[in-house]
């Protein structure tokens, strides 16, 4: 009997919480908390295991 094999998947996304990033004025959606919602439910909908933001 073959054992079923499986894959996890992830999303990591380094570098996200930048120290300078939010003091520019044309900082836009890489530090709004909608877009990392929008990236996690993107990757929920790809049936990933995990989403990480570092």
């Amino acid at each position: 009997m073959t054992v079923p094999r499986t894959m996890h998947l992830a999303a990591h996304f380094p570098g996200v919480n930048a120290t300078t990033v939010w003091a520019d004025p044309r900082s836009r959606s890489q530090i709004d908390f909608s877009s990392f919602v929008h990236l996690a439910q993107t990757a929920e909908r790809g049936k990933f295991d995990f989403f990480f933001l570092a």
